[in-house]
């Protein structure tokens, strides 16, 4: 009999060989949970750690079931799938990988920033519909991304990542993030400026921001309205930082598409979620 449990969730399926490697010698047995939170109350009564995997939510309800719980870990950078009040309150860590899937969601970031900027999509569409003489002259109204200006809001890891992809583009690039020092944006040649220049200068708004209190509803409809109205809009930070219906209004009435990745709660488009799992 395994002298700890960790409870995760998934398909019920899932390798854990690596993950046994190091629990193995430790008495660890790890036990995947599929389907409800009630399923998930019900596995963590016994448990003495979470492995969180961001669906379901680690809530109130399933912290406070573990009455053996001594810990909460998660394998990414966002602690929002966890009531982190909740288990503070029973004095319970919640853990994070900081620097986990960082050049993976870069990748996406610039994978996002070069296919909307080019209209890869509609291009792609023209060719397959043999609408080759409407495609060269639709991408005549975009200037080349050569010299273009590169915003980021929020200037962490996936930022700098994104910024060291960026330069050899020739970008012009400008970070707005109250809370890193001006000197680090410099050293990745990105001119630190404020929120409201960042939306008025930018001619690529890339977000980058966490789903923290303060970051909630970052970007709300004047802030989208500050933009240029060709401006692209790029989302691979948390959906909770923007204001998803200020964001539907600015696509009906601009020229520019808004790639975002997430969901309402998260935003549209594409998902995070294929950015980290490449």
């Amino acid at each position: 009999m395994a002298k700890f449990k960790i409870v995760t969730t998934g398909a019920g399926k899932t390798d854990h060989s690596y993950e046994m490697e190091t629990l193995a010698s430790l008495g660890a047995e790890i036990v995947e949970v599929s389907g409800s939170e009630d399923d998930l109350v019900k596995a963590v009564a016994d448990a003495d750690a979470i492995y969180g995997k961001g669906r379901p939510r680690i809530t109130a309800k399933v912290i406070e079931a573990g009455k053996k719980l001594k810990v909460v870990s998660l394998g990414s950078v966002g602690v929002d799938s966890v009531d982190v009040d909740a288990a503070t309150k029973l004095g319970i860590p919640v853990t994070n990988v900081p620097d986990t899937f960082i050049e993976e969601v870069a990748d996406h970031a610039m994978t996002l920033i070069l296919a909307s900027w080019r209209r890869l999509v509609e291009q792609d569409r023209m060719v397959r519909k043999g609408e080759w003489a409407k495609a060269r002259p639709h991408l005549y109204q975009f200037p080349r991304l050569m010299g273009m200006t590169l915003g980021f809001i929020s200037f962490g890891h996936v930022a700098r990542a994104v910024a060291r992809r960026a330069a050899p583009f020739g970008f012009q690039m400008l970070a707005y993030d109250p809370y890193i020092e001006e000197l680090v944006m410099s050293d990745y040649g990105v001119q630190p400026v404020g929120y409201d220049e960042l939306l008025q200068r930018s001619d690529i708004v890339s977000m980058h921001a966490p789903g923290t209190k303060d970051a909630h509803h970052l970007m709300k409809e004047q802030h989208f309205k500050k933009m240029k109205k060709t401006a692209l809009f790029v989302n691979t930070g948390r959906g909770s930082t923007v204001d998803e219906p200020a964001r539907r209004c600015r696509k009906a009435g601009s020229p520019a598409p808004a790639s975002t990745c997430w969901r309402p709660s998260r935003s549209a488009t594409t998902t995070r979620c294929s950015a980290w799992t490449t």
